[in-house]
């Protein structure tokens, strides 16, 4: 039963007025999916729009040569897909679950519907998007390092400011210091740099031995980004 009240984790819900919410939630439907459940592949025509409430997805893409690249691994307050929703089209990768996932979906139609009984809407949707797109911007920066050391720092980089910018200042958190709202494995860090998991969990050792990441007491990641920009900028 999808709750009265937005999800906190989700800034386009959180931000949407009472009016708004209570029409989302009437279109909307919850689902908790298995792993490895397939959303949607790449190339299919889009239909439907999904909020991560827990759990997550894996966003891939087939390249040239038939080989599956791990371009985004999504996590509790993401929406996906980001294209397809005013001007229709294919969905541009393959959506999976990494693990068991809690979603809230809602038809392409039924949220164009929803802007245009709610222009305001368009306006919560343009910020989502545009916040997307800082992001995608982030994803080029790390693709065109060719050294795997740099992708790796600038991929941790990235995740710490999304777990910030999610989840605000902490007070157990320490000045410079984000710790990751998700367990990140070395397996899926290896994925979003396109290499092998042996040689992340290297460069990640090496990592620790600097001072630029450490594990909190629940085993997540603590990325010291204050010393990791000094690391990326020196070199």
């Amino acid at each position: 039963m999808i709750s009265n009240h937005p999800p906190v984790g989700f800034s386009l819900l959180r931000e949407m007025p009472p009016l708004l919410w209570a029409e989302f939630r009437k279109l909307a439907r919850e689902q908790t999916l298995p792993p490895r459940q397939v959303l949607f592949r790449e190339g299919e025509e889009v239909h439907t729009f999904y909020f991560v409430e827990h759990g997550r997805i894996r966003m891939s893409v087939v390249l040239e040569d038939g080989e599956e690249h791990t371009i985004n691994i999504l996590r509790e307050g993401d929406l996906f897909p980001h294209l397809g929703l005013l001007r229709g089209g294919i969905y541009p990768a393959t959506a999976e679950t990494l693990i068991e996932a809690s979603l809230l979906s809602i038809s392409r139609q039924d949220l164009v519907d929803l802007i245009h009984r709610h222009p305001e809407l368009a306006l919560l949707l343009l910020a989502e998007m545009g916040r997307r797109i800082e992001i995608l911007q982030s994803r080029v920066k790390e693709l065109i390092q060719k050294d795997l050391r740099f992708r790796v720092m600038h991929i941790l980089l990235r995740l710490a400011r999304e777990a910030r910018a999610r989840r605000g200042k902490n007070d157990d958190q320490k000045e410079g210091e984000t710790k990751l709202d998700f367990h990140l494995t070395h397996e899926e860090l290896a994925r979003l740099a396109g290499a092998a998991r042996e040689s992340v969990t290297r460069i990640l050792s090496e990592m620790r031995r600097q001072g630029l990441i450490a594990a909190g007491p629940g085993g997540e990641m603590i990325i010291r980004e204050s010393e990791l920009e000094k690391c990326i900028s020196s070199s």
